[in-house]
This record gives structure tokens, C-alpha cells and sequence, in this order.
């Protein structure tokens, strides 16, 4: 996965430059690890997602607001196709 190679880059930038947060693109996963965030792909799988050994994942766009005092919140995703977005429980 990316979390690994992301927290040991991101780690590595904050060293010089602290950032509160850091967004990433391109990596065909849509995560949230607090104060890093990784889009997924609005193209969903492709041939680039299957040589990197990215999970499938209905084409999405991470949503967040952030704010002054409580920091990132996080939204849900914006599904991009609406009929590949998940069901909930319960249908």
C-alpha cells in the first residue's frame, strides 16, 4: 500500500518545510491518514493503476473541508459514477 512509502517521504519534507498537511494525487487510492491525504483517480481502474498493484476502487474524488479550529474534517467521497457507488447497509 502507500502508507508506508508516503508517512517516509512526507516525514522526510517536513524536516525542511512542516506542513500541517499534505494532499497527493496519482496514486489510484483514495486515502486519509490524518494529515496526509491521497486522492483517488477519477478514471478509476486503468492499465497505469494495474502495474502500481492498486486495489480496486469505483472512480472518486476525496472531499474535505478544513477548519480553523478543529482541523480537517473529513467528507465523504464524491462518487464520480453514480452507479458504481457503494451501497450502504441495508441498501
Amino acid at each position: 500500500g502507500i502508507s508506508i512509502p508516503a508517512r517516509k517521504k512526507v516525514d522526510r519534507w517536513n524536516t525542511s518545510t512542516k506542513a500541517d498537511y499534505t494532499f497527493m494525487g496519482h496514486f489510484h487510492q483514495c486515502r486519509n491518514f490524518g494529515d496526509i491525504v491521497v486522492n483517488g483517480s477519477n478514471l478509476g481502474v486503468n492499465a497505469y493503476a494495474l502495474s502500481i498493484g492498486a486495489e480496486y476502487e469505483p472512480p472518486q474524488q476525496a472531499a474535505f473541508l478544513i477548519d480553523k479550529h478543529r482541523g480537517l474534517r473529513p467528507l465523504p467521497s464524491i462518487w464520480v459514477d453514480e452507479r458504481q457507488k457503494p451501497k450502504r447497509n441495508g441498501g
